[in-house]
Formats: structure tokens, sequence, C-alpha cells
């Protein structure tokens, strides 16, 4: 009997420690699996951080490009616009100094001052139709900075020195002629298309005649302002 009780002991005892080691087994085994879960996951989660961050990088590569396009697109434009102004030989655009220079004359009536007759000192075109060209194709420059003011440079030859009252009276004469031309030079570049107040006008004295607008920006603007191309139309 008690050869049997030793024997159903042991045999509980083995069934203890089997059951035990079991349930270590199954614990170890979840154990493994929560921590192989845990390690993919978190894997996986490296992964998609990665492929998120490619994604913006890649977004804004393509954002870069494409405004790189479109700046390249407006830069050609600009310069196709500039072409077909120049192309008529009335202007040209010198960019580094931000300049239209008139090539062909603006032509003037002539007016005459002298002792047998003295016309009214007012200014004339020759031709109105010729001279609407020249400032349809300055204005087809200057519509390319919209927010330059524009400065006609207007250079007279120097009046000579005055040595009697006729003379004084002819320079006098001479003087309200060429700001009658100014004016009127003013007037037309306004009715090509450019706005009073961004229109100013400077006289001066030199050996020959010459004619430019300059482009203006403002002082707190250390580069030229973004230009918008405008659709023109040439006469």
């Amino acid at each position: 009997l008690e050869a049997q009780e030793r024997e159903i002991a042991e045999l509980k005892a083995g069934l203890e420690q089997a059951r035990q080691q079991a349930e270590f087994n199954e614990n170890y085994s979840q154990h493994l699996q929560q921590k192989t879960t845990e390690s993919f996951e978190g894997m996986m989660r490296s992964q998609a951080q990665r492929a998120q961050e490619e994604v913006k990088r890649l977004q804004e590569e393509a954002a870069r490009l494409k405004a790189e396009a479109e700046q390249n697109k407006q830069v050609q434009e600009r310069l196709q616009l500039i072409f077909e102004a120049e192309q008529n030989m009335n202007v040209k655009f010198q960019s580094e100094q931000r300049r239209i220079h008139i090539l062909r004359p603006l032509r003037f009536v002539e007016r005459v001052f002298g002792a047998e007759k003295k016309d009214p000192p007012t200014a004339e075109f020759v031709d109105p139709a010729e001279a609407e060209a020249i400032f349809s194709d300055i204005m087809a420059i200057a519509n390319l900075h919209p927010n330059a003011i524009l400065q006609m440079v207007r250079t007279e030859r120097k009046p000579e020195a005055v040595a009697s009252s006729k003379q004084k009276a002819k320079n006098e004469w001479d003087k309200a002629l060429m700001l009658s031309r100014v004016e009127l030079l003013k007037r037309m570049l306004v009715q090509a298309g450019a706005t009073g107040a961004s229109t100013t006008t400077q006289l001066k004295f030199g050996e020959q005649e010459a004619f430019f607008v300059q482009l203006q920006f403002p002082a707190e603007e250390s580069e030229e302002p973004p230009f918008a191309v405008k659709p023109h139309n040439h006469k």
C-alpha cells in the first residue's frame, strides 16, 4: 500500500511538473510572439515613417521643379516679348542698366525763331503714327516691370552762351520748346499705357540729342520685382 501511495505521489509530482513546464512553454511562446509582433510593428512603423518622409521629399522636389519650370516659362515669355519689340528696330533694352534706348529718332516739326518769323515753342511730331509705334514698343517692354517708375531722360544740345538780349530771348524760347517736347513725350508714354503717377521726366544738356527710358524701382527693393507678362498689341 505504501508503495502504491509513493507511486501515486510520484505520478502526481510528475504531472504537476509537466503542467508547470507546459505552462512555462506557453508563456514563453506568447512572450516570444509578443516580442516578435512588437518588433515587426516597430519595423513597419519605421518603414512607414521613412516612406512618408520620402513622399514628402519627392512632393517638395516636384513643387520646386514645377516652380522652376513656371519661372523659366515666364522668362522665355518675357524674352520673347522683348525680342518682338526689338524686331521693329525702334528700341533696345539693356537689362543690366534697366534702360530702354530709343534707336529710331523722334522727329519733331521744326520750329523757327528769327527776325522775320517766330513760331510758338510748341512740340509736334512730324509723323504721329511713327511716334506711336515707337512708344508702343517702349511700353511692350515697360509692361514687363509693373512696379517700375518710368523716367524719361531727354538730352538736348546745350544752348549757346548769352551774348545779347536777343540771344537770351532765343535761349528762353529754346528752353520752352525743349520742355514742350518733354511734355509731349510724357503724354505719348501715358497714351501708350503708362500711368502719369509712375512717369517722370528729366531734361539734360549734352553734345548730342538723346532719349531713353530708365526703369526705377523703390529704394527698399534691392532686386527687380517679379515681372508680370501682359498681352500687348504692337501698332
